[in-house]
């Protein structure tokens, strides 16, 4: 459990770092919550927002749940003798 933890929190903080993270895909639900499809798998980060429905910026980190893992790809290439 803590292993899961601590690479949720790695991985939030590579997410949320930067804007344009090579290789992961941001999809919109709505201000609070977004969808990231990434190399690695898809996750789902829901903001903390105001009363007006606006995402609030440097007070909480969102809350990031997995959503799906996706496993390295292997290429088996046999060939015939």
């Amino acid at each position: 459990m803590k292993k899961v933890l601590i690479g949720l929190m790695v991985l939030g903080s590579f997410v949320f770092a930067s804007e344009g993270m090579s290789g992961c895909v941001e999809t919109k639900l709505n201000e609070a919550v977004s969808i990231y499809s990434c190399p690695s798998g898809d996750y789902k980060a829901i903001f903390e927002t105001n009363r007006d429905g606006s995402k609030r910026v440097g007070w909480k980190e969102p809350t990031i749940e997995v959503l799906s893992t996706k496993g390295p790809t292997t290429i088996n290439q046999y060939t015939q003798k």
